[in-house]
């Protein structure tokens, strides 16, 4: 009797990404949210080193559509270097809705992994 056994890997990178505002409108902070999320990817480097981790920012949007970092706090140091790298170079067009707002910025990093037979 002739048996094989196959293993197929799925390996699914998802960036989550969660946004409270102590003031804003939800309609408000879902313009932030998609704009992050086109910007932070699953980076590279963590894909080849297979990090996972959660980066948190408190950040504001100024009136010159560019973002100050107030706090933040990681359990992967690299990935929150390359989170603060991505969000000072972003501009964004800003609102007057949005702007002088503090924003709390969860960033979730997960590969997935499922094996089948």
């Amino acid at each position: 009797m002739n048996t094989s056994i196959k293993f197929i890997t799925c390996i699914l990178l998802l960036t989550t990404l969660s946004i409270t505002n102590l003031k804003a409108e939800s309609n408000k902070t879902n313009f932030l949210n998609k704009i992050l999320q086109k910007v932070i990817t699953y980076p590279e480097f963590a894909k080849e080193q297979n990090l996972e981790g959660i980066v948190l920012v408190s950040l504001n949007l100024n009136n010159d559509g560019s973002i100050s970092i107030n706090l933040t706090n990681e359990s992967n140091v690299n990935l929150k270097d390359y989170v603060i790298s991505k969000l000072k170079k972003l501009k964004i067009l800003p609102s007057n809705e949005l702007v002088e707002n503090t924003y709390l910025v969860k960033f979730e990093f997960r590969l997935k992994c499922s094996f089948s037979i």
